[in-house]
């Protein structure tokens, strides 16, 4: 054995070891020739085999490198309001524009100003607040509003009514002299006297005058102005008036009217027109605003002399008017050009127009027959958006309260808290200090409304019923302070509020209506909520801390350091779909989108292409 292993492999010094590696050689060289002719000694068939495998491998692999890369990437956001939000976009960014040359064309390029029917996210849960089934779960005030919603679309019933409401309402009233010829009696017809006899009976009678607040000191005084009144075309007026009227005669059983009487109530109309055109414009040159007492203004100006009575009755006690009680008069040109106009008219046509008025209130809310004549000489929505603006314009502060209850919970506030404090470090520079966050706005049996008790069902009575509250919370709060007043809010939308910073409380103040809207959603990407309130917030901040402000960046840039922080603790957002856009890239398009429909503010635009953070997420040269 050991002579086998000696023989196999000689020492380096043994004689033989140079014959030995000559020998290695020979044979190395031997095998490498047979290794270079492996390919030739393939047939064709192995050779076209062994090409096919090596591109398979390459296929599989370039799939396999492709599959991990999709499965891996973040796929965008698919949510019902990520892609809401996509849309928009969509529809008024103009791609071919460069943002870095031109934002506001790239981001409002082929924005189209939306119609007044678009509803926003929290429009759109309001108005199925209203219109949803009535519920156990509903409180008072929302069974209260919901019940004046399905009145006011409940076809059938307003079919089946045939107009009678309407008609009971014209008789309780007296009649309307167009329709009744001779046997209407004016005699005992007093203008004045008119308007508080509907006041009872829920009809807002500003045909000829119109009260509201003005405020002297923080105490409401009681304004006497000229009518905010809405007009057709004088060449359309009579055809219409005369469509409408045929219509009511008809279901009325009369079978004919004065067409004389109707020609001298539009003229009537058209005057009270035209020195109601012509006080406003005296109104905005001058400020015609002027301090009476009633007896004051009774003898020097007030026709007849009824004006403590007027007011008293219309007051129902909720207010006393004495002689001595202080009244603002808005344009004394009016009430001396309107005494004229009336001592110049009959009273027949005074009651005419006074029963047109109230007739035009209720036409939306009648038959579709009467509608359509309507229709042909005004703007109408279809029933149902009607009865959805007409429920929201008299329950405003009612619906936000309850949409507001409903809607709010834990995730809005702490998130809002959350980038609150965010971008007050950013203005501060420093993770060592927090503010207070206090959201204003009404909440739940804080809307200032009460429940209404219905004297009926049907729809025209109900606006009446309605209508007799609001003038009732009107009248509450004459001659008293601003502060002191716990007016119900109806038609009145409630209290804006203004976002705001107080820094001697070091709390920042947010409005309801701020949060629950286009600027706020809590389910919504971040990037959207920190460019968009985020922003409202660092610019308040720096606002109200202009004397010694302690930072050289814009609102914008405090936001957009204040969504980096975000994202550091919390994660990336997801982007949005169809659109090839980073996060941050989309931050600062949405920082100024809602800017694309306002006309003459650019300034928000340009404080986002001056930032250096823009122009390097956008690669700006």
């Amino acid at each position: 054995m050991l002579e086998t292993v000696q023989n196999a492999v000689p020492h380096p010094l043994h004689p033989n070891f140079s014959q030995y590696s000559q020998t290695m050689a020979q044979s190395r060289g031997a095998g490498e020739k047979e290794a270079q002719d492996c390919w030739k000694l393939m047939t064709r068939a192995e050779r076209l085999l062994l090409f096919l495998l090596i591109i398979s491998l390459l296929v599989v692999v370039t799939l396999s490198v492709f599959i991990i890369a999709f499965f891996l990437a973040e796929k965008p956001c698919d949510t019902p309001i990520c892609i809401q939000a996509s849309s928009k976009l969509l529809e008024a960014v103009d791609f071919e524009a460069d943002p870095c040359v031109d934002f506001h064309e790239f981001l409002c390029g082929r924005y189209i100003p939306t119609c007044k029917n678009y509803k926003d996210e929290g429009a759109l849960r309001k108005a199925e607040l209203v219109s949803d089934p009535a519920s156990d779960g509903d409180t008072p005030i929302l069974a209260m509003v919901k019940k004046f919603y399905q009145a006011c679309t409940n076809i059938s019933a307003i079919e089946d009514d045939n107009e009678a409401s309407l008609f009971s309402l014209i008789s309780d009233l007296g009649g309307w002299p167009l329709l009744m010829g001779k046997e209407w009696n004016e005699t005992g017809f007093n203008w004045q006297r008119f308007m508080t006899q509907v006041r009872p009976l829920g009809i807002k009678s500003d045909w000829l005058i119109s009260l509201d607040y003005f405020d002297e000191d923080d105490t409401n005084l009681l304004l006497i102005r000229p009518p905010r009144l809405t007009s057709i075309p004088y060449r359309l007026k009579r055809d219409y008036y005369l469509e409408v009227i045929i219509y009511l005669a008809d279901k009325m059983g009369t079978s004919s009217f004065s067409q004389p009487q109707l020609t001298q109530m539009i003229d009537f109309e058209e005057r009270v027109h035209q020195i109601i055109d012509n006080s406003q414009h005296f109104l905005l040159q001058k400020g015609d605003y002027t301090k009476w007492t009633v007896e004051t203004l009774m003898n020097e100006i007030w026709p007849e002399n009824l004006l403590r009575k007027i007011l008293n009755g219309l007051a129902l006690g909720h207010a006393i008017f004495d002689n001595s009680t202080t009244v603002v008069v808005a344009s004394e040109n009016y009430l001396y050009e309107l005494h004229k106009l009336l001592m110049g008219t009959s009273k027949r046509t005074q009651a005419n127009y006074f029963m047109w008025k109230i007739v035009e209130t209720f036409l939306p809310f009648s038959s579709d027959e009467i509608r359509e004549i309507y229709g042909k000489y005004s703007e109408i929505s279809d029933r149902e958006d009607h009865c959805q603006e007409e429920t929201n314009r008299r329950f405003h502060s009612a619906i936000e309260a309850e949409y507001v209850a409903k809607y709010k919970n834990n995730d809005v506030v702490v998130l809002l808290e959350s980038i609150t404090n965010l971008v007050f470090k950013s203005y501060n520079e420093t993770d060592d200090v927090e503010t207070n966050l206090v959201i204003e706005g009404p909440e739940g049996d804080h809307s200032g409304v009460t429940n209404i008790q219905y004297s009926s069902d049907k729809i025209i009575r109900m606006i009446s019923d309605v209508q007799f509250h609001v003038e009732n919370e009107f009248y509450k709060c004459l001659h008293k302070r601003t502060g002191d007043c716990s007016r119900e809010n109806y038609y009145d939308e409630s209290q804006d509020f203004e976002p705001h910073f107080d820094a001697s409380e070091n709390t920042f103040y947010l409005p309801y209506n701020l949060i629950y809207s286009d600027s706020f959603t809590w389910d919504q990407p971040n990037y959207i909520n920190f460019a968009r309130i985020g922003r409202t917030i660092a610019d308040k901040i720096i606002e109200a801390q202009e004397d010694f402000n302690s930072t050289s960046k814009t609102g914008v840039e405090l936001a957009y350091d204040a969504y980096l922080s975000w994202i550091q603790n919390k994660g990336m957002d997801k982007s949005l779909p169809a659109l090839n856009y980073s996060v941050n890239q989309l931050f600062w398009i949405h920082s100024s989108s809602l800017q694309c429909s306002s006309e003459d503010d650019s300034s928000g635009f340009d404080e986002v292409t001056d930032s250096q953070y823009f122009k390097e997420d956008f690669n700006c040269q």
